[in-house]
């Protein structure tokens, strides 16, 4: 599979995880230039027909189909050329593709991942779902490094379309094949097959751990942000089993080769698989972040600097308290481009900051600024919120002891009572009740 290109230019070329070399395809000068263009998309198949055929290049039928499914645009070119391929078995009476070609179409649609890949692979998830039953089933035959990447196209299947759930049978054979790959496969491909598992499997915990104990005695052969994928699977409980995995997390933050971003995922992560236990390396984790936010070196996602002091609400042995202050102050210089999302989560963090981690941290200039910027916000409006995310945030208030009756009354107003589920109005009339603040708007309702 992919077996392409690999030094056609003097130079590597990657394509997903696989590599080939000039040596084992019958090439010429010319021809490389023209798959150069190709590649780099410079030209069309069409356009260089007269130049290269594909068959005089790629001698075998893997090698071909591989090249016309790097060059498809769009998930309809792939199930064509699928179609196409049966016609050609019906009407010239070819061999049956094997199931290392039959999940090249699987792993290309990976390739294509983006915005638009739910609605474009959708009309084709019935024809998808029957060319993953087939690989499964006869997946004894296929290359262990291809079957991490046809897994880990089913995994990008599953989490863009949620339109994946593999039977007992199916789930059986991946159990099997994947462990028998993990001796086999390239050490830089293993997090990822963490993560298909993880994504793909009802309890994968024996697998990744098996995974994470391999990596960890490879782990100067693979790049520091590819172990990403490897402690978003790991189970809960098992730092000791990856204790050596996330010190050389914390010793390339030292050395700048993962970004802060990812950093911060080091430490969710490790807050999830600990369940509260080991504090002085989270102490550890937190004071490298803390320094180097006090540097001002690298920028952090919003969404993510509020799902990581969510977190940090959840521990009672950490003392969070000077990083949690820190990343407050980032919010409020990022707070003008707040999506919706990112308005609603930190809102509802707030109540979390103040009981959880502590109440000596002030609130009072954060909520005013989330408060202007239901007044000001050029990304979105008030009456962009759903109703359970209004009642949220009128619930919120109420545990802050939110005195603000103007705001209070905007958020009330946005209500329509006809479309509240029996959830919603409990927590209505809980808050009514509870909160001094609100009484004086139940004329409104």
């Amino acid at each position: 599979m992919l077996k392409l290109l690999n030094r056609v230019v003097q130079r590597r070329i990657k394509i997903g995880c696989f590599f080939c070399t000039q040596d084992k395809i019958n090439i010429t000068q010319e021809q490389i230039e023209a798959l150069k263009n190709l590649y780099e998309n410079k030209v069309k198949l069409e356009d260089v027909k007269d130049h290269i055929k594909i068959e005089d290049v790629f001698k075998t039928r893997e090698q071909q189909l591989s090249f016309k499914l790097m060059n498809c645009q769009s998930m309809d070119e792939i199930f064509q050329l699928y179609s196409d391929q049966l016609l050609k078995q019906f009407e010239e009476n070819d061999s049956p593709l094997n199931t290392n070609e039959l999940s090249l179409f699987i792993y290309f649609t990976g390739q294509l991942r983006g915005e638009a890949y739910a609605e474009s692979i959708e009309p084709h998830t019935e024809r998808f779902l029957q060319i993953m039953n087939a690989c499964i089933v006869k997946s004894a035959d296929m290359d262990p490094q291809q079957y991490n990447a046809f897994l880990w196209a089913l995994s990008i299947f599953k989490v863009e379309t949620g339109a994946l759930r593999l039977n007992d049978q199916q789930e059986f054979l991946v159990q099997q094949k994947s462990d028998q790959i993990i001796d086999l496969i390239q050490p830089e491909t293993l997090p990822s097959l963490a993560f298909a598992l993880n994504t793909l499997l009802k309890d994968s915990s024996q697998l990744v751990l098996k995974i994470s104990k391999s990596v960890q005695n490879n782990l100067t052969h693979i790049p520091p942000e590819l172990l990403l994928s490897l402690t978003s699977a790991l189970p809960l409980g098992s730092f000791t089993n990856s204790k050596l995995l996330y010190q050389h997390l914390s010793d390339s933050y030292e050395k700048e080769l993962i970004t802060s971003e990812q950093f911060v995922q080091v430490i969710q992560d490790y807050i999830r698989i600990q369940s509260f236990q080991n504090s002085d390396f989270l102490q550890q984790l937190l004071q490298q972040l803390l320094e180097t936010i006090n540097q001002n070196k690298q920028a952090i996602l919003s969404q993510r600097i509020i799902d990581l002091i969510i977190n940090l609400s959840q521990i009672n042995n950490c003392d969070s308290e000077q990083l949690v202050r820190k990343l407050i102050k980032m919010l409020h210089q990022q707070s003008e481009k707040f999506n919706i999302n990112e308005f609603v989560s930190f809102f509802l963090a707030l109540p979390k900051i103040y009981f959880n981690i502590s109440k000596e941290i002030h609130l009072e200039k954060t909520l005013a600024i989330m408060i202007e910027l239901t007044k000001r916000s050029q990304v979105f409006r008030l009456n962009d919120l759903e109703q359970t995310e209004i009642i949220q945030i009128l619930t919120a208030c109420a545990a802050l002891r939110l005195d603000r009756q103007d705001f209070i009354q905007l958020l009330i107003k946005q209500i329509e009572l006809q479309y509240l589920n029996k959830d919603d109005l409990y927590c209505m009339k809980s808050v009514l009740n509870e909160e001094q603040s609100l009484v004086k708007c139940n004329k409104h309702n």
